[in-house]
């Protein structure tokens, strides 16, 4: 994410230049770690965010970075740190919402890479890194399922979490956009091999991974992963959905996509005629329960938290207890009311219209990418409560916050 032209003039000198320079290079190490760390494990990812954090503090460097704050950017991200807090005070279930509100930490990294591209620091690493961390993660998971390495469930991926594969899915999709970019702009052919070599990798990963929400955003973004791989060129767009079609019928050989779809069909089917508990008639019930829950309280929501208090208190016997409505937009207006809905407008606006201006950077076309592969994530999982996620929208929306701004 190399640093973009911009108008406001904030106190940020570059690398070398400030009695913070050598705490500047510690943090921007720092968050490379993050990035590698969290497509691998959270606990790694965890301890970099955490030692990240404190460099930033004691060195004083977050003063400067915070006086972006100044911008109208920054604003969403503020409310969004403020507003799980808020929530609290008239939530039914504290406990679970200070779990949500405490998660508002994430939105720090936004200031603190904001600092860091506002530097002159060499972001484009953060990207390599975490491609590196999921070229690891496939390549142990792929293990896994050979047999050469120790699984210890069949949701499990490397050693990503129990529940890795909507997730990992996801950050995969992702990953494969982002190494498409980098064929098509290296003119080096041993770069290009490895870029090829890894997409396979991770597209052999993605297509025997037990989800969803992966194959259907690599779906959706597949004619951009071609359109790069044939050289980013608008005459061969035709050929380039062609060979985005090619490609998703090449995912569809596998016989676990092919398990999923059917599965699909069958657990909606199922819900209509009153089976709830399969893994897709439980997401049924949760965004069932979500809008119930927004039209009752339409202004301010149920509060942070308020969803699982009232899921919970209504909830028949042999329903387990659930805690958020695995769904953004959903979460958020169960949570907040039209309040909510609004700022997550804003929460989306902001990066994606920053980035379109610099498409053509990596940059802006990493932000995109994100912001797409995060939507459809969104529609069934809460991503913005996702450690990974959340994480990565809130670094990249830093990125967005710097391209507002000048040294």
């Amino acid at each position: 994410m190399p640093p973009i032209q911009t108008q406001q003039t904030l106190p940020h000198p570059p690398p070398g230049k400030d009695g913070t320079a050598g705490a500047g290079k510690l943090i921007f190490y720092g968050v490379c770690a993050v990035f590698f760390f969290l497509p691998v494990s959270i606990s790694p990812a965890s301890i970099a965010e955490g030692l990240v954090l404190a460099v930033w503090v004691i060195s004083g460097r977050f003063a400067s970075d915070l006086a972006l704050i100044r911008q109208k950017r920054s604003w969403p991200v503020l409310v969004m740190m403020a507003l799980p807090w808020a929530g609290l005070l008239y939530s039914g279930d504290t406990a679970t919402g200070l779990k949500f509100a405490e998660k508002t930490h994430y939105w720090l990294f936004s200031f603190l890479v904001a600092g860091l591209v506002l530097s002159g620091f060499d972001t484009a690493w953060f990207l390599k890194l975490f491609i590196a961390g999921v070229s690891l993660t496939s390549v142990w998971f792929l293990g896994q399922l050979a047999g050469i390495i120790y699984r210890p469930n069949k949701y499990a991926a490397g050693i990503f979490g129990t529940w890795a594969h909507i997730e990992l899915s996801l950050l995969t999709t992702f990953s494969i956009v982002l190494l498409s970019y980098f064929f098509a702009k290296t003119g080096k052919r041993k770069q290009k091999v490895l870029c090829l070599g890894l997409i396979l990798i991770q597209f052999t990963s993605l297509a025997l991974l037990q989800t969803d929400s992966g194959h259907l955003a690599f779906i959706l973004l597949s004619p951009v992963i071609a359109y790069n791989l044939l050289g980013r060129k608008r005459k061969k767009l035709k050929w380039a959905f062609a060979a985005a079609a090619l490609m998703v019928c090449v995912m569809f050989l596998s016989p676990v996509v092919q398990s999923r779809l059917r599965e699909v069909i069958n657990e909606t089917n199922g819900y209509r005629n009153g089976r709830i508990l399969t893994p897709l008639g439980f997401h049924y019930y949760l965004w069932d329960g979500a809008a119930k829950i927004f039209f009752s309280h339409p202004v301010i929501g149920a509060g942070t938290g308020g969803y699982a208090y009232i899921m919970n208190g209504i909830k028949k016997a042999g329903m387990p207890d659930v805690c958020q409505p695995q769904n953004t937009l959903l979460y958020m207006a169960a949570s907040y009311g039209i309040a909510g809905v609004i700022m997550l407008a804003f929460l989306w606006a902001v990066p994606i219209g920053a980035a379109w201006k610099k498409r053509g950077s990596l940059e802006g076309f990493a932000i995109l990418v994100f912001m797409a592969v995060l939507t459809v994530g969104s529609i069934t999982d809460t991503q913005i409560m996702s450690h990974q996620s959340g994480m990565l929208f809130a670094m990249f929306y830093g990125a967005a916050l710097a391209s507002g701004a000048n040294r």
